[in-house]
């Protein structure tokens, strides 16, 4: 009878054990899985953040540098090439191309008479406008939500002193907008300076545009911390929060100046 009791709790007590032991392989298990969830989940976010700040810059650097190259254009029927820059007055901006104070965006008015898509001519906003209407296309970042700013164009007609339309958002996640002008000298750009710089507008050959782009939204979903951005000849810009950002820079040639020179 003791020997059989004490068979019965040799047995007990190494069923016992499996089953710690079988209770202690399932947490490993189970935290292993979570920390393989937590760490593909941080993983997506952070891809996913990535993707939106890099499609944002691309598409404004698109949009800006199909403008650039189209700058200074004039139907011939209407006479020779414009500056490729309007530096005139434009409503309450004056003068319409402008370099920011310290680390504030800059702003720039493409001037051109815009060539016919499909016989129609508009502004960089889409409004329709007459064949012989020449255009500046202002370029300029604006703040158009709660601590969302985001790259905004607007037509002036500089012939009859108005703006063509309502200005509109091109692309939200355009912190900044920094810009140099590349004077030509000799048929090829000597230097790059910014536009308070620029001796004469028809000068210009190229323009280098700098970008600070972030989500565009208005939460983001990194850690809060102190982060440092260079755009340019702009002065260092600090900022604390919890949005990821980059900067993206891209030079481009007006080909109507070196066309003429």
């Amino acid at each position: 009878m003791n020997t059989m009791s004490c068979r019965k709790n040799r047995q007990s007590g190494l069923s016992l054990v499996e089953l710690m032991i079988g209770i202690a392989l399932g947490l490993l298990l189970t935290g292993a899985a979570l920390s393989m969830l937590i760490v593909s989940k941080e993983t997506y976010r952070t891809t996913n953040t990535l993707s939106r700040v890099q499609e944002n810059a691309r598409y404004a650097l698109d949009t800006l540098a199909k403008s650039i190259r189209l700058a200074g254009y004039r139907d011939p029927e209407y006479g020779g090439t414009l500056d490729p820059i309007y530096d005139g007055e434009c409503g309450s901006f004056d003068p319409c191309t402008e370099n920011g104070a310290g680390n504030a965006s800059d702003r720039i008015a493409l001037w051109l008479d815009p060539p016919p898509n499909d016989g129609t001519e508009t502004d960089c906003t889409g409004a329709v406008i007459e064949a012989d209407q020449d255009i500046a296309n202002v370029y300029y970042v604006a703040e158009t939500a709660d601590d969302v700013f985001s790259l905004v164009c607007r037509g002036y007609d500089v012939g009859d002193g108005s703006w063509v339309a309502s200005a509109q958002p091109l692309i939200d996640g355009i912190d900044r907008l920094q810009i140099l002008y590349g004077l030509i000298e000799d048929g090829r750009i000597n230097q790059y300076v910014s536009a308070d710089r620029v001796p004469e507008w028809h000068q210009v050959g190229a323009v280098r545009v700098s970008l600070l782009v972030s989500t565009g939204q208005e939460t983001g979903s990194s850690d809060e911390k102190v982060r440092e951005f260079l755009l340019l000849d702009a002065e260092p810009l600090v900022v604390e929060d919890r949005h990821e950002r980059k900067t993206f820079s891209t030079t481009v040639a007006i080909h109507n100046q070196f066309n003429e020179t």
